[in-house]
């Protein structure tokens, strides 16, 4: 492979940024019969141009910036360029094959040698996708076959089957960057569990990879719940303080931090059972329970008139626009459970709000929307009549 140094020449060297043009040019151009020795060239050229940035003076966000654009194009190139070919590249499918095949490769090598400088949070083409994704099916299904006749929780089961099988088929289905990569951390992960897939520790096995993966599903988060539960019913309440804290050192010792997860809106799976468990643990303690006589000196509980399941959502609505500064979540819920109650419920217990934080609940968030969309209404008639007045005067033409 060419260096820097020898595909560019000084002047040459402050213009390389242009590159992606010349691979434009080359995949929107007229098809000629060496366009896979030019493409060839034009790859060479691109890969060099990568070397030199990689090592020049340029600031990070400037290289995050660069490397972005990089891996947005090429990604999307054939996708993008190859509705617009000549009929003749089109009805050659093979060079059609040939070319995208290139690309990808490119784009997968951006991703292997430079893949902490692009943002995750862009989308990624499905040609790539598709292109990425290849490489993981066949491990994939192995992983499934694992799994069917497994003692594995169904709901663990039926949802890595359904994850697998939704990024890698043929389908136009999308993601971003972030979730390609974890995918293929997943695969990797599970894959090195599979020669136990007969062992009686298979599940915890499982369960751990998941942990560790931060992969926090709302299935996978209620079956370890379960389990948890499970382990500890019917226990001296020593035994059960003791496992407790042994899941939260476990959790504590598998989390790898702020990593990719399966979905960035929520915190990692660690760190939602670990405030969980400091919940279980909390209501079991004797001393944290409010007595009577505590309940009735803290009559000033703000009453609202919706149910714990509305403030829940209204507690993630606030937590996830950040309108709450730093603060832990189970910070949240105990001031919540001290300071408020509900038309149904007098005394909140920060348990209780916890679990309805993280179930995902379409008919509480349907109700709550209407809720919201009446207040931006109230606002409208007060603030904004103007507004208000256009709307109910479209509403009547």
């Amino acid at each position: 492979m060419l260096s820097a140094k020898s595909v560019f020449s000084d002047k040459e060297s402050f213009h390389h940024l242009h590159l992606l043009s010349e691979l434009e040019n080359l995949l929107t151009g007229n098809y000629t019969d060496d366009i896979l020795k030019k493409l060839d060239e034009v790859i060479v050229k691109v890969r060099a141009s990568w070397t030199f940035t990689a090592f020049s003076a340029l600031t990070e966000p400037a290289m995050r910036r660069y490397f972005t654009h990089q891996l947005l194009f090429i990604s999307g190139a054939p996708e993008k360029y190859f509705n617009n070919r000549s009929q003749r590249l089109v009805e050659n499918r093979l060079t059609h094959s040939i070319i995208t095949e290139k690309v990808c490769l490119l784009a997968d090598d951006l991703l292997t040698y430079y893949g902490n400088y692009p943002d995750k949070t862009i989308p990624v083409a499905i040609s790539y996708r598709q292109h990425y994704t290849k490489n993981l099916k066949d491990t994939g299904i192995k992983i499934c076959n694992a799994l069917e006749d497994s003692p594995v929780k169904p709901k663990i089961t039926e949802f890595l089957k359904r994850y697998i099988e939704d990024m890698t088929d043929d389908k136009n289905v999308s993601c971003s960057l972030s979730q390609l990569v974890y995918f293929k951390q997943v695969i990797d992960e599970l894959s090195t569990i599979i020669p136990d897939a007969n062992s009686g520790n298979f599940p915890q096995l499982v369960y751990q990879k998941l942990i560790a993966l931060e992969l926090n599903q709302f299935d996978v988060l209620v079956v370890q719940q379960e389990e948890i539960l499970r382990e500890i019913s019917g226990k001296p309440k020593p035994n059960q303080l003791s496992l407790l804290k042994h899941y939260t050192e476990l959790f504590s010792y598998l989390s790898k931090g702020e990593i990719s997860r399966y979905d960035d809106r929520w915190p990692p799976l660690s760190q939602i059972l670990s405030d969980w468990l400091q919940e279980v643990k909390e209501s079991l303690e004797p001393a944290n329970h409010p007595s009577p006589s505590h309940q009735a000196a803290n009559n000033k509980r703000l009453k609202l008139e919706f149910s714990v399941s509305h403030l829940a959502c209204l507690i993630r609505l606030f937590f996830k626009e950040h309108l709450i500064n730093a603060v832990p979540l189970t910070e949240i819920f105990d001031f919540f459970a001290e300071n408020f109650s509900t038309k149904r419920q007098e005394f909140i217990s920060a348990h209780g709000l916890s679990k309805e934080y993280y179930s995902k609940n379409q008919v509480t968030a349907a109700e709550m929307k209407a809720i919201l969309q009446k207040m931006i209404s109230r606002i409208n008639q007060d603030y904004f009549p103007v507004v208000a007045a256009i709307g109910v005067t479209i509403f009547f033409r």
